[in-house]
């Protein structure tokens, strides 16, 4: 099991709705400086069938907003390996005008 689902599937909408935007509330501050026992096992299986639920649900030409897990490397920390990453990169751009403007 993943408890990480919901937020993968928000992640994903999130994305696929507001592109090459950062969504923000700076009056919500996070501090979580441990994590706590939860299901986190699996959790690539359970974004990838997450990621094609949403494909599934969307015409063909916005599949690409709805990418599946990337495992990019894995690190080793608590005495387990794990992926490094779930998502690609984005490339920053300045905001402005022109062909650069976001």
């Amino acid at each position: 099991n993943c408890s990480w689902v919901s937020q993968w599937t928000f992640t994903l909408l999130a994305s696929a709705l507001f592109r090459n935007h950062t969504l923000m509330l700076p009056s919500v501050r996070v501090h979580n400086p441990e994590h706590g026992e939860y299901p986190r096992n699996d959790c690539v299986v359970h974004f990838g069938k997450a990621s094609e639920r949403l494909r599934a649900r969307t015409p063909e030409h916005a599949h690409d907003c709805f990418p599946g897990p990337m495992v990019r490397g894995h690190v080793y920390g608590k005495g387990m390996l794990g992926p490094t990453s779930y998502l690609p990169w984005g490339k920053p751009r300045p905001k402005g005008r022109g062909p650069a403007a976001v």
